[in-house]
């Protein structure tokens, strides 16, 4: 069964991002925020391994780091990845309901109103073709930066434009007093010679890390732990240590996966028109946008990509993205940096069309994942239709 790791923030948190962090080189670093799950995913090992009182060296060399000849490698993985796991986000959780971010294709107008992009009816040429590119009927900004409940984007996902004041909050307050989801803690330290207690010259550094407004929460969907026996499963709630500076965070674990709402197409004029939301960064191949096993085709007039994702097989029209987010993590076996890659952000939007005969196709990519890397949470997308 599903599980659902609940982290509530003791103090202020610090994740770092795809900034290098090279002593004497860098002086400002920003905190990541939320996490993603290959973070999260060595918060929950580490909870296993505590709990079990095990020899964590061992478990980094891949060696047996239990008694006698039991064995966490087929259940969790080892330092080279999380075997059978699976996680599904982390999410921001408030107001008793998941946070996510705006999506890119929600546009606020001049006067204040909302209104949803859509694929021309006409194609421009642009580098890439002749493409329909997304428009919306009155000109106007996205809510880049904003989050939104799951109760509000099931409704973006129906086609309703329709967003109430409190329904979308920044994620990083702008002063204490102000709203949104979290605020931004700087620190400034210094490194300091141990043996003269005095500073080293050119030491000086600041970090940014974030302090989650209160009742918000990171949760974190975990498949593949309840092969554990029963006695090897962490029993919250317990306090673990979470990010860098070794700050703590409280941990429960609920039985049950993050759900969300279903997905709503109707036909239009023989064809599904649908898009893919996602809720958190993917990781495609070059050039970064497209999924895998998508080719430009020309139709009536305008260039798309024609492809199958799942049993699905249908036509990308155009997208609505937002700045490629870079992403490494911790090589654990060999004690180094992976190498970063640009991921496609959370929010961004791909248009779709297919046959109307593809519906139960494509509504089964709803709440699946997509791209690589999908076993630690990545390329999670939700079905809406445009």
């Amino acid at each position: 069964m599903a599980t659902t790791w609940i982290f509530s923030a003791l103090d202020t948190l610090f994740f770092r991002d795809g900034q290098p962090m090279n002593m004497g080189e860098s002086a400002w670093i920003d905190s990541r925020f939320p996490p993603t799950g290959i973070t999260l995913q060595g918060a929950v090992r580490a909870a296993v391994l505590d709990h079990l009182k095990a020899d964590v060296h061992a478990f980094q060399q891949g060696d047996s780091c239990l008694s006698g000849d039991k064995s966490l490698k087929a259940v969790m993985g080892d330092a080279t990845g999380i075997g059978p796991m699976r996680l599904s986000g982390p999410f921001l959780h408030y107001r008793g309901e998941p946070w996510l971010p705006v999506p890119l294709d929600l546009v606020r107008t001049r006067r204040g109103e909302f209104t949803l992009l859509r694929p021309r009816d006409e194609a421009v040429r642009c580098d890439l073709g002749r493409i329909r590119l997304p428009a919306a009927p009155a000109e106007g900004k996205p809510l880049g930066g904003r989050y939104l409940p799951c109760s509000a984007l099931a409704r973006l996902l129906r086609g309703e434009a329709r967003l109430e004041s409190d329904e979308h909050l920044p994620l990083l307050a702008d002063a204490p007093t102000a709203p949104g989801l979290a605020d931004r803690e700087p620190k400034i330290g210094l490194a300091r010679d141990n043996r003269t207690r005095t500073n080293l010259r050119s030491m000086l550094y600041a970090i940014a890390p974030i302090r989650p407004r209160p009742g918000v929460t990171l949760r974190l969907g975990v498949e593949g732990l309840e092969k554990l026996d029963a006695e090897w499963h962490p029993k919250g709630p317990f306090p673990q240590l979470l990010g860098g500076e070794k700050r703590l965070a409280r941990v429960e674990i609920r039985e049950g996966a993050i759900t969300w709402p279903p997905p709503a197409l109707q036909e239009q004029e023989g064809r599904l028109r649908f898009k893919l939301v996602l809720i958190t960064p993917a990781l495609f191949p070059p050039p970064g946008w497209l999924p895998a096993g998508f080719e430009k085709q020309r139709r009536a007039g305008f260039d798309c990509w024609h492809g199958k994702m799942g049993s699905a097989t249908f036509d990308i029209l155009g997208a609505a993205v937002g700045h490629p987010e870079r992403i490494g993590g911790w090589n654990l076996k060999e004690n180094r940096s992976h190498e970063l890659k640009s991921y496609l952000p959370a929010g961004s939007v791909l248009f779709c069309e297919a046959e109307a005969k593809q519906r139960q196709a494509v509504e089964a990519l709803h709440d699946t994942h997509v791209g690589e890397m999908t076993e630690y949470g990545f390329g999670h997308v939700l079905i809406g239709q445009w």
